[in-house]
């Protein structure tokens, strides 16, 4: 009998993989304002913030629904996640000004998240 192994997220918990999440989101958008120097971090964060909520809100992203599939469904959630982030960010980026969050810190922030958080969510474990 041949036995096939599940795996789960190394950190099985929604809540703490959410908040490590938000943790990753505001860590990038204030390296991303470190690096380009320029706006301010604190309406960067809010924006991103608001962009990240409504992208985990639609998706489900850190939720595991189907440990036998671990990777596709990882792989499926975060791009889907992403699209939508990326398409909240382009909306948040015609409404406000570049003045008081530049759209390259924002979008510079974006792509750090989203490498750092597909990073982060490659760990497992055998379920």
């Amino acid at each position: 009998m041949e036995h096939h192994f599940r795996y789960v997220s190394f950190i099985r918990n929604v809540k703490t993989r959410t908040a490590i999440g938000f943790i990753l989101l505001v860590l990038s958008t204030i390296s991303a304002e470190a690096i380009l120097l320029r706006g301010h971090i604190g309406v960067a964060v809010l924006i991103m913030t608001l962009v990240w909520m409504a992208a985990v809100f639609l998706t489900d992203k850190y939720v595991d629904k189907y440990p036998q599939r671990y990777f596709t469904y990882l792989i499926a959630s975060h791009m889907k996640a992403a699209v939508i982030m990326a398409f909240f960010l382009w909306i948040m980026s015609k409404v406000i000004s570049p003045l008081s969050a530049p759209h390259d810190v924002l979008w510079t922030g974006y792509l750090f998240f989203v490498f750092a958080d597909a990073i982060v969510s490659l760990f497992r474990q055998r379920d």
